[in-house]
């Protein structure tokens, strides 16, 4: 409490001496005539318009300036991190996509190992299907094969499971009349393979 007393006695004291000398050049002023201090008035207004011209007028336009920089680079972060979450996400799926060295044999292959290990027998295995889309290739065979249902689920789930991935689009089954317990199925399936790797 004694602190603002001595500030408010301050603050008071000062605005005095200030009122003080406003008087005394008011009267000085009367005393001796405008005209008298014509010059000082004019050399004040010019002081005055100098560093208004000179000083204030060029560091706002540097501060404007600088408030646009500044959000430009604030929307050059956000996109960045967009670029950087969207890029993460990119990889992660092509680390699950064969690579180009797999393009000729791979995915036959990995279906004939698949049907020997769990005793699915295939009549023929045609080549697979190919199209290329912006450095992509899209691989998908349909093949015919003969099992039980006991085997069709672990066979399912060793296709699906298989890294690089294999995705199975399509399956149609019908009971074989001429062999009761077993099914004959057309199932399709398809991978992707990049022809480059992900560039940054």
């Amino acid at each position: 409490m004694n602190a603002v007393k001595i500030n408010l006695q301050k603050v008071a004291a000062w605005l005095r001496a200030l009122g003080n000398q406003a008087r005394v050049a008011l009267s000085t002023i009367k005393e001796r005539g405008a005209k008298h201090f014509s010059r000082c008035f004019i050399l004040g207004a010019i002081a005055v318009f100098a560093c208004y011209s000179l000083l204030y007028v060029p560091t706002r336009s540097k501060l404007a300036l600088l408030e646009k920089e500044t959000e430009r680079a604030r929307a050059k972060v956000g996109y960045v991190d967009q670029y950087e979450d969207l890029y993460g996400r990119l990889s992660r799926l092509y680390s699950f996509l064969p690579d180009s060295t797999k393009r000729n044999a791979w995915l036959i292959n990995t279906l004939i190992q698949s049907m020997k290990a769990e005793g699915v027998s295939s009549e023929a295995i045609p080549m697979p299907m190919e199209e290329e889309k912006a450095d992509l290739v899209f691989q998908k065979v349909s093949v015919p094969a003969t099992l039980k249902f006991s085997q069709l689920v672990p066979w399912l789930d060793r296709l699906n499971s298989t890294k690089p991935m294999i995705h199975v689009f399509s399956l149609s089954l019908e009971k074989k009349e001429d062999r009761p317990g077993d099914n004959k199925i057309i199932f399709g399936i398809s991978t992707i393979i990049p022809m480059r790797e992900l560039e940054r």
